[in-house]
């Protein structure tokens, strides 16, 4: 049974049963832990007070992702940080970028910047083999939708 989650900015369904936490490292965000296994989701969004033209995601999202990349070096020294993948659209900009690290964590951080401002996907989990990590995440990011200014 999946677990759907309907918040006002966004909507996301993961795969299995999962909890809402208090986040430890956002006020603002939001963070469900797996029932099943050792992973959580982290959700930050940053809603700007303009609405974003196109030329401005890309700025906003190339940001985010160095800021969020150096970030995670800081924290975790022995972090192997892989290729940023990117995906622009006419009124939205998606990237993800994965990781590991030599105690067994896999992480990956799906990154969307639209007109309202920027999300973070941030989902990771120890003790899963790449592919099983891949098989989750792939489930993860099938069904996200995030608010959209009008």
């Amino acid at each position: 049974m999946d677990t759907e989650i309907r918040e006002r900015l966004f909507h996301v369904r993961l795969p299995g049963e999962w909890l809402r936490v208090p986040s430890e490292s956002d006020d603002e965000g939001f963070c469900y832990r797996s029932t099943e296994i050792d992973a959580q989701l982290n959700v930050s969004i940053r809603l700007t007070k303009e609405r974003l033209e196109a030329p401005e995601f890309l700025e906003l999202f190339e940001w985010w992702i160095a800021t969020s990349r150096e970030q995670e070096l800081s924290l975790a020294p022995d972090v192997e940080l892989f290729e940023v993948q990117r995906w622009p659209r006419e009124h939205a900009m998606f990237g993800l970028y994965q990781g590991k690290q030599t105690d067994g964590r896999r992480m990956a951080n799906y990154v969307i910047v639209n007109s309202a401002g920027v999300a973070s996907f941030y989902f990771e989990a120890y003790g899963l083999s790449g592919a099983e990590f891949g098989q989750k995440l792939k489930g993860i990011l099938a069904d996200i939708n995030l608010v959209e200014r009008t």
